[in-house]
Parts: C-alpha cells; structure tokens; sequence
C-alpha cells in the first residue's frame, strides 16, 4: 500500500490494543461514527443537569478539538471538560493518571 492511499476496512478489523485486550473494528461501526451527527442529541443532552466530557490529549481515534467542539455548543454552566494529558483515546495508557 502506498504511504498516502488511506487503509480500507471491508468486514472488520481485529488488533491486541497495547493493553492486551482483543479489539474489533467493523466496517459498519465506521459507517455509523462516520454519519454520527451529534446536533441530534444536543436538544436531549441539553435537558441533562450536568456534563462531564473525558478526553485524551493524545488521542489519535477522536481529535481532542471534537470534544471541545461539543463542550462549546452546551451551556456553559452545566458542561465541565476535563483533557488527560499524553492519555490516547481509551486513557488508561498514561502516566498521568498512575501518579
């Protein structure tokens, strides 16, 4: 495969995550994250009392900007963000959290 051509999925991917645990990625839960469209759920998330956003620095699978992105279109007083420095998108693997 060439370095720029993007990889393709065409049932499901497995893969040992750095922890050991057996992962899958299937084709259609790509699909379904690719067409998530969270304005959807903000009308029932904004009914929640309180929000609290959990993101990793670090994490290559969803951009920390999304998570800020989301935190801006909820009411400010009722969202609190909290970015795990140097922690992926499962952020169990970073110091920051053992100390």
């Amino acid at each position: 495969m060439k370095q720029d051509q993007p990889a393709t999925v065409e049932e499901k991917v497995e893969y040992v995550s750095p922890d050991g645990r057996k992962r899958t990625i299937t084709h259609k839960c790509i699909l379904n994250r690719l067409t998530l469209d969270l304005k959807t759920y903000l009308s029932k998330i904004k009914k929640t009392k309180q929000i609290l956003l959990i993101h990793g620095s670090a994490d290559t699978t969803i951009p920390v900007e999304d998570a800020l992105q989301l935190a801006n279109a909820l009411p400010t007083e009722k969202r609190k963000v909290v970015i795990i420095e140097k922690a992926s998108h499962d952020l169990l693997d970073t110091q920051a959290i053992k100390t």
